[in-house]
């Protein structure tokens, strides 16, 4: 059973319909349809071969330390931060050496340290940098997301604003995430793990419930609506204190979207920062700026073998969130498999085993829950497999897992580079296993299913820890270590397309505004009630229903650039297709 969104209406598993006011969604399905590409262009035209992409290594590992994360500027440079040192070293394209642009005091134990770094959209101009840590008072164990301004290539520590804190457990020093990603409307997305002790004996390294102890309870944090760990969380960072913060929240957040599953007592008891719960680890995710899916690798539990009394085999996923939801943890993991509810109110040492969890129908009732106690129905990864499951994804490969998701690339025909990946990788997600070694691209159908799988040689097989395109159209990829822990072979390596770029093999999407410039219409199928922008090479806009009636227009008056425009309120309950000119 599933939640859908459809036309302003909530459909409950139960078949109940509830009406949505003041906001219409569209279906996971419906939205795909309308912002992604049509690829019959490009499927006619030839893989590219695998020798016209080569690897350049920029920075070796006598220049970086346990490097961690990375953020692409604009300009080219790219900030990296070292987990255990919490330098931030940037690298300047041509040089062989990093420049040390600064040092954030994080503590580091574990999987604690310096965990992220992000630079938004208008970087350029407000020379932001933000970083998240963990708190260097183990008396005061939090994440902390921190800005900074920079000065040229040094950090001003004289600017150093907190801007978001996020408790951790006393002793927590598991499950941090801390993967960091800006949209293009300048959303900052964050991620953080379920600060839970995996190597529990009560456990067993099946699902964290043990209630006695809130370190090995999970439902106290991915479980919990009102705490953000275990989620994925989206703020719109602020140059000025707004109501007493650095941030806002944006619209279509989980408590926004979901407004109508709980009471108006129980929405009080609901973050307004989470996007997506339910989640272990979410080390590395990204955010399609054209569909707006947020995908992301899940580093699943350690249980090596089935137990019919506890549950499966731990499972990595990989998982695709076109709008808010649940994703099971700590309840369900893998295809939707439940873990047995274990009571340790009258026994506290072993419990008593129960039946297995409904993923569709979940409840917290964990005393460490500080949160609503009924959960949105789990929805299932589009990717799973474990040590005991080579069979479901043959294409990951085998042995222990960590999952880690990285960037979608976005041809554009307009970008003058000698060195970007061709149109064919167009849509294509880059992903990969760290413990494995296993480097992948997939892509997509319309309505969001796993498509292909496809291999490319030259990425190798090292333990990498962070992946982005630049704006030179190449593939940034941070390398943690050749072999997992073993060693501190760290490196910077930038992957470039050298063969032929033929652009009739793009998508339609990418073409449409080299079309509009050359006088030609592009056509979109577009919700009333979301925003549009007017693309800044489109001189207006024409919007009909789905009869073909002509229901508004819009003309530049001497207006340059992007515009954001929205549409009247009485077309704020259907679908539009828009016609740019």
């Amino acid at each position: 059973m599933q939640t859908i969104w459809k036309m302003g209406v909530y459909q409950e598993a139960s078949g109940r319909n509830k009406l949505r006011a003041g906001r219409v969604l569209l279906t996971a399905t419906a939205l795909a349809c309308l912002v992604w590409p049509n690829r019959a262009a490009a499927q006619t035209c030839p893989e590219p071969a695998a020798a016209d992409f080569k690897k350049t290594t920029v920075l070796s590992s006598a220049t970086l330390d346990h490097p961690v994360h990375m953020a692409i500027a604009p300009d080219g440079r790219i900030f990296i931060g070292e987990m255990i040192s919490g330098n931030i070293q940037v690298y300047k394209p041509g040089q062989a050496s990093p420049v040390k642009a600064g040092n954030v005091p994080v503590n580091f134990d574990n999987e604690n340290g310096l965990l992220g770094v992000a630079v938004p959209p208008d970087f350029a101009t407000s020379q932001f940098l933000y970083v998240l840590g963990n708190d260097p008072s183990t008396s005061n164990r939090a994440q902390v997301l921190w800005r900074y301004k920079m000065n040229g290539d040094l950090m001003d520590n004289a600017t150093k604003t907190e801007i978001l804190r996020i408790p951790r457990w006393k002793n927590g020093i598991y499950h941090d995430a801390g993967g960091m990603h800006f949209d293009k409307k300048g959303n900052l997305w964050l991620s953080s793990g379920d600060d839970s002790n995996p190597h529990d004996t009560h456990n067993a390294g099946y699902a964290p419930i043990y209630t006695p102890d809130p370190g090995s309870d999970a439902q106290k944090s991915a479980g919990n609506t009102n705490d953000l760990r275990g989620k994925i969380s989206r703020i719109h960072p602020e140059a000025a204190l707004t109501d007493g913060k650095w941030y806002t929240i944006p619209a279509g957040n989980l408590k926004e979207t979901m407004a109508s599953f709980w009471t108006a007592d129980e929405l009080t008891k609901v973050r307004p920062e989470i996007y997506a719960m339910g989640m272990r680890n979410p080390y590395r995710f990204t955010v399609d700026d054209q569909t707006g899916w947020l995908i992301w690798g899940e580093v699943g539990p350690d249980a090596d073998a089935t137990d019919p009394n506890r549950g499966r085999s731990g499972h990595d996923e990989f998982n695709l969130a076109m709008d808010p939801g649940y994703y099971g943890w700590p309840y369900c993991n893998g295809n939707q498999f439940a873990y047995n509810n274990v009571d340790y109110s009258t026994n506290t040492t072993t419990g008593v085993i129960g039946a297995k969890f409904d993923c569709s129908k979940l409840v917290n009732n964990s005393p460490n829950n500080t949160g609503v106690n009924k959960l949105p129905p789990a929805r299932p990864p589009f990717i799973w497999y474990a040590v005991q499951n080579t069979t479901d994804f043959p294409q990951m490969g085998t042995g222990q897992e960590t999952a880690m998701g990285g960037p979608m690339y976005r041809y554009d025909k307009t970008l003058v580079s000698k060195t970007k990946f061709p149109p064919q990788y167009d849509g294509r997600l880059f992903i990969w296993d760290w413990t494995r070694g296993v480097h992948k691209f997939i892509d997509f159908t319309s309505d969001g299913k796993l498509g292909k799988f496809y291999d490319l040689a030259v990425l190798g097989k090292n333990s990498d820890i962070a992946a982005d395109y630049g704006p030179d159209g190449s593939l940034y990829v941070l390398q943690y270590s050749q072999s997992g822990y073993g060693d501190n072979n760290a490196a910077l390596n930038r992957f470039d397309y050298t063969g032929t770029i033929n652009d009739a093999c793009a998508p339609a999407t990418s073409l449409a505004k080299s079309a509009r410039s050359q006088g030609a219409v592009a056509s979109a199928l577009v919700s009333g009630f979301q925003p549009i922008e007017l693309p800044a090479d489109a001189a207006g806009l024409d919007a009909f229903d789905l009869s073909g009636r002509k229901v508004w227009s819009y003309a530049r008056q001497g207006v340059s650039g992007d515009l954001k425009l929205e549409f009247p309120r009485q077309l704020a309950a259907g679908l539009l297709r828009v016609r740019f000119y």
